[in-house]
């Protein structure tokens, strides 16, 4: 894929939902996280009163139109929604939307706040607790109590 410098200045998007009019024949570029899992693909729902594209490429690339688009959203004022697969190593990318006529876009990254709770993160928070409880346990065992039965004697 063939790309161009990203311009000075370009947007910083996360989870969020915003709207920007692209003039014809020009680009709007924004950068944004993609989920760390390679199984997720970042979600993002788009609707606009023309067609535009929407490309991806790194972040120190910006995306110029040479490479598939991985959205194309023909206009309708309906929200499509598109999976963006393009993967890096650094987890973020640059997004350009491109327009062949003056438009309206409004743009919502979705899911991206969300962390994906696992029985494995469930289960090691149970264990640590337990873990926890056996040491309160132990100590009130060894600690406590036997000091208690030592002032009890004391005092008789």
């Amino acid at each position: 894929m063939i790309a161009s410098e990203c311009p000075h200045g370009t947007d910083y998007r996360y989870d969020q939902e915003f709207n920007v009019t692209i003039q014809k024949g020009k680009w709007y570029f924004f950068f944004t996280n993609i989920p760390s899992d390679p199984e997720i693909p970042l979600q993002m729902s788009v609707k606009s009163n023309n067609s535009v594209s929407l490309f991806a490429g790194k972040i120190t690339d910006c995306p110029n139109g040479a490479g598939e688009p991985f959205l194309v959203v023909p206009g309708n004022n309906r929200y499509v929604r598109g999976f963006c697969t393009y993967r890096v190593d650094l987890g973020m990318i640059s997004v350009g939307i491109r327009a062949e006529e003056n438009v309206r876009v409004f743009v919502r990254l979705e899911g991206q706040h969300k962390e994906n709770t696992t029985k494995f993160m469930v289960l090691k928070l149970v264990l640590i607790l337990l873990v926890m409880l056996t040491l309160l346990f132990t100590f009130f065992c060894k600690v406590v109590l036997p000091n208690e039965m030592k002032q009890k004697y004391k005092s008789e």
